[in-house]
């Protein structure tokens, strides 16, 4: 069985992006002003009411016969889910990270998210070591960079952003 989850909208996070061709969004033609604000690690994560039921995989590498929950859209650790869950069985496929987030947090399947963006389910476990990793960028409108008060903001976030893995998720 296969289910597909299609929102209209998804909330923005302080996610990494994984910017096409080696473009970042600092190279955006001007619309807007970027600041890199670091590395994002993704991992493997599962809840305890499935790993109660399944149990957490021999080889976090080869998921077969587990059930999966996959972010369908583009993201950093995308080639390294499809050689890990070539054999799974795809339980959701969702183009939200919040969505895939809740359904691997219910115990639906094993998912990949960014560190970040686990913090938010209580009930996940990391299952894997690092598996890909990200960029976290800050975009700005380049009217507002130089506002004094936008740059404060953007100066605090930047700030919590690299001093603390569970801020900003």
């Amino acid at each position: 069985m296969r289910a597909q989850a299609r929102c209209a909208r998804d909330l923005a996070w302080a996610a990494p992006v994984r910017p096409d061709a080696g473009r970042t969004p600092d190279h955006d033609g001007g619309k807007d002003a970027a600041r890199r604000l670091g590395d994002e690690p993704f991992l493997l994560y599962g809840a305890d009411s499935y790993l109660d039921r399944r149990s957490a995989p021999a080889d976090p590498d080869d998921l077969t016969d587990h059930e999966v929950v996959v972010y369908a859209g583009r993201h950093p650790a995308a080639e390294w889910c499809a050689r890990a869950f070539a054999r799974a069985m795809v339980a959701l496929s969702a183009p939200s990270m919040q969505v895939t987030g809740a359904a691997i947090a219910g115990g639906l399947g094993l998912g990949v998210l960014p560190k970040r963006a686990a913090r938010l389910f209580p009930a996940l476990r990391p299952l894997s070591p690092v598996v890909a990793k990200g960029t976290g960028w800050l975009i700005v409108h380049p009217d507002l960079r130089h506002v004094p008060r936008m740059r404060v903001v953007v100066d605090t976030l930047a700030a919590a952003y690299r001093a603390d893995p569970t801020t900003l998720g």
